[in-house]
């Protein structure tokens, strides 16, 4: 994400201490205020923090503090100079300087945050733009700090523009992504089952449960007729069992037929002589009671 530069108006008037009783308090700000004038911050640090020493409860040293510590970077220890600076002063207008610079302390860390940690810069905008306003209510003719309101809006609103354009083009790739993963799901599904059916009995071939329907043995039979090629060592063997099967048939048949012969001729000859003479006079009988001129034949042909 591209920070954008924005020129805040910093308050840097430097405030010299002049205690009647602290004549060294005097001599370390003034020593200070030299070396911050020369961009030499790590000395003037270093005067203003023996002037604290000799004068703890000054506001002016706080103050010039804030300003040694904005200079080299360190925003946070600034902050906190200048928020000693407003609540150690009765000088209305060093307060209202003290929370000025505070609220530029504190859009400044907002920016350097800017690329790690953009919500919390957004953040920080917002507490700057409290102490503008604070800086505003003390002193209504900061006309600086007006300015700075309306900077720090605007950087807001472009920081928030930005963040929830990022926040919808994350929406898009994970809804991209999630619709990737499912085709691929699909896909891999779709496989799956056509594998499983490759892998399945052919019901062409086999009944359901795998049993052999009857139309495929006729099927399996014609499929052997046709084949010539498979004359075979094997094929020779069904024909001639169907051929000795006929031939007993026929000699069971043949059998039966003398068999039935022999009955019959048994039956002719079993008959004692006294039923054949009566026999032969009972029909002897029936042809003298037949009308004249009709003739019925003897059913017994020996």
């Amino acid at each position: 994400m591209r920070s954008t530069a924005y020129l805040l108006l910093f308050l840097s008037a430097l405030f010299t201490a002049c205690p009647a009783r602290a004549e060294s308090a005097r001599d370390f700000v003034a020593a200070g205020n030299e070396s911050y004038a020369a961009g030499e911050y790590d000395k003037a640090l270093e005067a203003y923090e023996n002037a604290a020493a000799e004068r703890p409860e000054s506001g002016e040293v706080f103050f010039n503090k804030g300003d040694a510590h904005f200079r080299k970077g360190q925003y946070d220890k600034a902050r906190d100079a200048y928020q000693s600076s407003a609540l150690n002063t009765k000088d209305l207008s060093l307060e209202a300087a003290a929370h000025y610079n505070m609220g530029n302390a504190i859009f400044a860390e907002g920016q350097s945050q800017l690329q790690t940690n953009p919500q919390k810069t957004l953040s920080l905008f917002e507490q700057s733009i409290q102490h503008y306003r604070e800086a505003l209510r003390i002193d209504p003719h900061l006309e600086e700090a007006a300015q700075n309101i309306e900077l720090a809006r605007i950087a807001m609103k472009e920081l928030a523009d930005k963040l929830k354009e990022t926040k919808e083009a994350s929406k898009e790739q994970q809804k991209q992504s999630d619709d990737m993963n499912k085709q691929q799901d699909d896909k891999t599904a779709g496989e799956k089952e056509r594998n499983d059916q490759d892998q399945s009995p052919n019901p062409q071939e086999a009944g359901e449960n795998g049993k052999e329907e009857p139309g495929d043995k006729e099927q399996q039979k014609t499929a052997s007729e046709d084949q010539p090629g498979e004359e075979k060592k094997e094929g020779g063997k069904p024909d001639q069992q169907q051929s000795a099967a006929q031939e007993d048939g026929r000699s069971a048949e043949k059998e039966e037929g003398q068999k039935g012969d022999e009955q019959k001729a048994d039956g002719l000859f079993s008959e004692s002589p006294e039923d054949i003479l009566r026999e032969e006079k009972d029909n002897r009988l029936q042809l003298y009671r037949a009308p004249k001129g009709g003739q019925k034949p003897v059913e017994k042909d020996w």
